[in-house]
């Protein structure tokens, strides 16, 4: 049986972690090592884990190094050949585990599968089933807020982007081209990974028979709307830059700032100038780190427009204007476009 390597990353999640410890435990797929990464929590998490769960791997940082560089230092740990990321607001039904690996046999080219999220505590309504690119550049997550039941949420599909809530990865993926930009605090790191593994010869998949339960916000609730805004369109950017060849970027780069714009346009009316400086501090940070962008770019990007063209007509979706104020502003219901079965 395969080894899989599940890594739980925290911040004062104590309240979470025998929920999500105990799935994990009562899953019908055995061979498994947990390995439980605390971003300096304050709230006796490490204690909890420690003393109800021995067996498990901890290990305590120093501060709060962020969702991604402390995945990346659990997956130094990681001894498995599949890396199942796992957010601590979540419980896994007691198949997820031996799903998802079924997904991979299933799917030989596959580097990420990511399972059905569904809201805890209300399982008829869906959290994620990935995410697809769109000409606005703003991220098509399907299925968000949808009734899980529904038959165009019910067969596999690749995915551009995974949600890293309740993402396996294969090890073999992240040897070839790392996990996350160690830059990214929180927030689109794990399309900038799944970006890279497609660059690379890969595939992501959503996989339904996977069913984990995900409280929505559980830890992200605690930090501001502004740093949410700053890093998400920062670490966009800057994976635009690194995973798009120079001419596709001369198109996407100015794209994806207008509709930053666009985004930030009701609160700048309202008075709220803070998304101003959001803006010219994610622009300014990508000019000051430019060469580190370069450089990985230079290793595991793409600066072949063609290449370009081929990821944008796989896993480019057309979701229609209601999706877009459904997102923003939650004036009208939207209908998710169907995807086939493949």
């Amino acid at each position: 049986m395969i080894k899989v390597s599940v890594i739980i990353v925290n911040w004062n999640g104590k309240k979470w972690l025998k929920e999500c410890i105990e799935s994990i435990l009562r899953q019908d797929y055995q061979n498994l090592e947990i390995i439980f990464i605390d971003n300096a929590s304050t709230d006796d998490s490490v204690d909890f884990i420690k003393i109800n769960y021995p067996k498990v791997i901890v290990k305590v940082l120093s501060e709060n190094f962020g969702f991604a560089k402390a995945n990346n230092i659990g997956n130094q740990i990681a001894s498995g050949e599949y890396i199942l990321l796992l957010n601590n607001d979540t419980k896994l039904k007691p198949d997820c585990i031996s799903e998802m690996v079924k997904g991979f046999i299933a799917k030989k080219n596959a580097g990420a599968i990511q399972a059905k999220l569904v809201r805890m505590g209300n399982e008829g309504i869906i959290d994620s089933c990935g995410s697809f690119l769109t000409l606005s550049t703003i991220l098509y997550h399907y299925g968000v807020g949808k009734k899980s039941n529904k038959d165009i949420y019910s067969h596999p599909f690749r995915v551009f982007s995974s949600k890293g809530a309740c993402m396996m990865i294969k090890a073999e993926a992240i040897k070839k081209v790392g996990l996350f930009d160690g830059r990214y605090w929180c927030y689109y790191e794990e399309s900038d990974f799944c970006h890279r593994i497609i660059n690379n010869g890969f595939e992501c998949w959503y996989w339904p028979n996977a069913v984990c339960e995900h409280h929505v916000g559980g830890t992200s609730v605690l930090f501001g709307s502004e740093i949410v805004q700053y890093h998400n369109l920062k670490n966009k950017l800057c994976s635009y830059i690194k995973n798009f060849s120079t001419a596709m970027n001369v198109i996407l780069l100015p794209t994806a700032i207008l509709a930053a714009i666009m985004q930030f346009l009701p609160s700048i009316i309202k008075g709220n100038f803070k998304s101003i400086n959001v803006l010219y501090s994610a622009v300014r940070w990508n000019l000051v780190n430019i060469n580190d962008t370069l450089a990985l770019k230079k290793k595991y990007g793409s600066n072949n427009f063609n290449a370009d063209m081929t990821v944008l007509k796989k896993y480019i979706k057309r979701p229609g204007l209601s999706y877009y104020l459904a997102l923003f502003k939650g004036l009208e219901e939207y209908n998710d476009i169907e995807i086939g079965s493949e």
